[in-house]
């Protein structure tokens, strides 16, 4: 049996509660609680569940002003289904919602046991452009690293200080160094920054280490200027942004490319961070998928 339905706005606060507290599903009460607080002024948010044969998969559509939507699904990290329940859901994901087109460029960003049934399904099902799959994995803060961080000493070298006022032309800047930037982020960045938390690092008046949020919750666009490394200006911007997303009663969190091993075995040896892994201690995949600019 298969029900599918949109979540009305004036049962947000209850749906958010419903799923608080839960690691397997960050992205969605972020997505929510961004809704809930009119906090990003420059996306759209709809949310979707549905319930096959008992176990239940979430979707949040975000329809941004500067980019293509995205589409997320999150469910529990124990989540099982078969082919056949998959291609159910999908279309009764396709039927229901109309603010999207699947045949349309759109980013999405899941748990590969989801997303790679959706992939197949999709191209299945519609003429797509191309894509490409980036696999990360999820970190998050538990609740005595989220106190360690509120307790973090700030003690940046000489010369350098926090900013709280970034410039238009200094948010050009950092989308130009993010070098997954495509087609309308310069002014999504800028939106960002606007609108959601941030930690940023100055040498004297110019910025050289930020780090940003997206509306669903993860940490984005981490960098420090190359002759600016090896001073924790990296992971104090982490704090600073992550104090500000504590202050908000959320839960920091970021993706990082597998591929960037040496990030990996930084962040897995420090005391900051935790995995997202199945209780065999294996990490759960996580797929970005994204249209070939």
């Amino acid at each position: 049996m298969l029900t599918f339905a949109e979540i009305a706005g004036n049962d947000l606060v209850e749906y958010k509660k419903s799923v608080d507290n839960d690691v397997d599903l960050l992205h969605i009460y972020h997505s929510i609680d961004t809704k809930t607080k009119s906090l990003f002024p420059a996306a759209y948010h709809a949310f979707y569940k549905a319930i096959i044969d008992g176990k239940t998969i979430h979707f949040v559509v975000r329809i941004n002003r500067f980019i293509h939507p995205i589409l997320f699904f999150c469910s529990s990290r124990k989540l099982s289904l078969t082919e056949d329940q998959y291609a159910k859901v999908f279309k009764a994901f396709s039927d229901t919602v109309t603010i999207i087109n699947l045949k349309e460029p759109l980013i999405t960003r899941g748990p590969d046991f989801i997303i790679n049934p959706f992939n197949k399904w999709r191209s299945h099902n519609y003429t797509i452009a191309p894509i490409i799959n980036a696999p990360v994995y999820l970190y998050y803060m538990n609740k005595e690293q989220t106190e360690m961080a509120k307790q973090f000493k700030f003690n940046l070298p000489y010369g350098y200080s926090f900013c709280e006022d970034v410039t238009t032309q200094e948010a050009v800047l950092i989308n130009s160094k993010w070098k997954n930037s495509g087609p309308g982020d310069e002014r999504q960045t800028a939106a960002k920054i606007k609108y959601m938390p941030y930690g940023c690092v100055k040498y004297k008046e110019d910025p050289v280490s930020w780090v940003l949020n997206d509306p669903a919750g993860t940490l984005t666009n981490l960098y420090t200027e190359p002759d600016r490394r090896r001073k924790g200006l990296g992971l104090a911007v982490e704090m600073k942004a992550a104090n500000k997303i504590i202050a908000l009663n959320r839960v920091p969190f970021k993706l990082i490319e597998q591929s960037n091993k040496s990030f990996l075995n930084s962040t897995d040896k420090g005391k900051y961070w935790s995995r997202w892994n199945y209780d065999s201690g294996e990490p759960v995949n996580v797929i970005v998928t994204v249209p070939v600019p």
